[in-house]
């Protein structure tokens, strides 16, 4: 089965960290988040 998000962000730059920060209060949201470093995803 395929899984939809709303958007997807790569790396955890300031400007990621900040949307993952807003988004998260948010549940209509599906986001996703990408960094080369396992323990940051």
């Amino acid at each position: 089965m395929k899984k939809s998000v709303d958007f997807i962000g790569v790396g955890t730059g300031p400007f990621n960290l900040s949307i993952a920060a807003l988004s998260h209060q948010i549940e209509e949201l599906n986001c996703l988040f990408f960094d080369e470093h396992p323990h940051f995803s």
